[in-house]
């Protein structure tokens, strides 16, 4: 860029993979982007990488950016799962995946005679299944060349939460900016279960999702069960530093969040603004409220709430500065809650 204007430098057409981001550092950039298995990596090589894995990609491709008339992609890792988000503190990058263990061939009883036969069927699959079949695993690339596969995280920094969340593995895997994509400099954090919304301080990351509900209730069983007991799980993750990310602990609160900004961490607590129910649904029951979380052990726990916010409303727009959180919510009219948050309590 000069004066009022600008020139084109260079430019890279980046190939597959779709809903492209990136940060860039100096003369080096880190692009991510969602693709399918089915289409990534078209190499001839493709059908000795993970052939049992159907599902959605991850992409991350390294760019040298030193000449601008003559960028390269020069190494790209195809990952397992589908991409939420990633952050970056001081050239240390954290990319949040969520995969499905998605091609373990499972069976469903075409009726209640059948259950018994598929109970035992699906038994059988577990009985032979293998840890790869089950988590999340990479392929690093240099060209066409393949450098590196494995598991994105192992099993000593693989965990589970106190309460069942689901089959979905929530991988936290750390790169460097600086530094050439490598996934052995740090290994990845993983817990089994899904997620949805990341957010990040300095210190900690964040994912939230929605409670998983048990598949024997259906119909208006099921949207019963998700209304009056909507609940959102919360899984935290240690990012100080420059090393892999540390999971620490879970929990959950009532009713759903509206993005990111519904949380915030404040000298080492957690602020969670939610509406009761599921976000599909806004009744003249619903209210909304902030919920402060601590970690005791490997759980989040509640230590203060303030609720009635917003009766027969839903959260439009959230903000913490501080000690003090703010909240829109809006039916019909939409009233400003300033909420003093100093005492956690």
């Amino acid at each position: 860029v000069e004066g009022a204007g600008g020139r084109l430098a260079g430019s890279l057409p980046l190939g597959e993979g779709w809903d492209h981001r990136f940060f860039m550092s100096g003369d080096r950039a880190l692009v991510f982007s969602q693709a399918n298995s089915d289409i990534v990596p078209l190499l001839e090589s493709a059908d000795r990488i993970m052939p049992n894995w159907s599902g959605p990609v991850t992409l991350v491709q390294e760019v040298d950016l030193s000449d601008p008339a003559d960028m390269r992609v020069v190494r790209t890792m195809r990952i397992e799962g589908s991409y939420l988000s990633a952050r970056a503190i001081d050239g240390t990058v954290r990319l949040v995946i969520s995969s499905y263990p998605s091609d373990l061939p499972f069976v469903y009883p075409s009726g209640p005679a059948a259950e018994e036969l598929a109970l035992a069927t699906n038994k059988t699959v577990i009985e032979q299944s293998t840890l790869e079949d089950w988590l999340p695993s990479y392929t690093l690339f240099a060209g066409e060349e393949v450098m590196e596969q494995g598991l994105v995280a192992d099993c000593a920094q693989t965990h589970r939460p106190a309460e069942f969340a689901g089959f979905n593995t929530l991988s936290v895997a750390t790169f460097s900016l600086e530094a050439s994509l490598d996934p052995s400099a740090a290994a990845a954090s993983a817990v089994i279960a899904d997620g949805e919304t990341v957010y990040a301080s300095t210190e900690r990351l964040y994912v939230a999702t929605n409670v998983w509900v048990p598949p024997e209730l259906i119909g208006d069983a099921r949207l019963n069960t998700l209304e009056e007991q909507y609940s959102t799980a919360i899984h935290a993750f240690d990012i100080t530093g420059d090393g892999a990310a540390r999971y620490l602990a879970s929990g959950s609160v009532d009713g759903h969040l509206l993005n990111q900004f519904s949380m915030d961490e404040f000298d080492g607590h957690l602020r969670v603004a939610t509406t009761d129910g599921s976000p599909w649904s806004a009744t003249n029951a619903s209210e909304s409220g902030i919920s402060v979380l601590s970690i005791d052990g490997n759980s989040l726990v509640e230590v203060g709430r303030v609720g009635d916010l917003g009766r027969g409303e839903s959260i439009y727009s959230v903000r913490f500065v501080g000690p003090t959180g703010y909240v829109v919510t809006f039916r019909q009219t939409d009233p400003l809650y300033v909420v003093d948050l100093r005492d956690p309590a």
